[in-house]
């Protein structure tokens, strides 16, 4: 999926800035300062996926920490310290399916967290 600048234009408000790149033919929105409502932290540096990377998920969300949501919900962090564009990233197990456009991907992604 290539993103693009309506892309972009439609997530800059939930972030303090972000930025795309392409790793391994995947592209990646790096969203700094990702605002998350009612969770611990509120805000966390975000590296949104969007493409298989081959661990079964066509796209994923990965976080600088894990993230404890505002109302009790058992996440899966399945991926602890993996290693992406030089940073070390944690992610929860949820399958969002491939096709949806990135902001929707993006809701989708941070729906166990509301």
């Amino acid at each position: 999926m290539m993103v693009t600048d309506h892309d972009i234009d439609s997530i800059r408000p939930v972030c303090a800035s972000l930025s795309t790149c392409v790793a391994g033919q995947v592209d990646y929105v790096l969203m700094v300062g990702l605002h998350l409502p009612g969770c611990r932290p509120a805000e966390c540096d975000a590296l949104l996926c969007l493409g298989d990377r081959g661990e079964g998920y066509p796209t994923r969300l990965f976080f600088a920490q894990e993230i404890t949501p505002p109302k009790p919900y058992n996440l899966n962090w399945n991926a602890r310290g993996v290693h992406i564009l030089g940073r070390s990233w944690y992610a929860y197990s949820w399958k969002v399916p491939a096709g949806l456009s990135v902001q929707e991907t993006l809701q989708q992604h941070l729906r166990p967290l509301q």
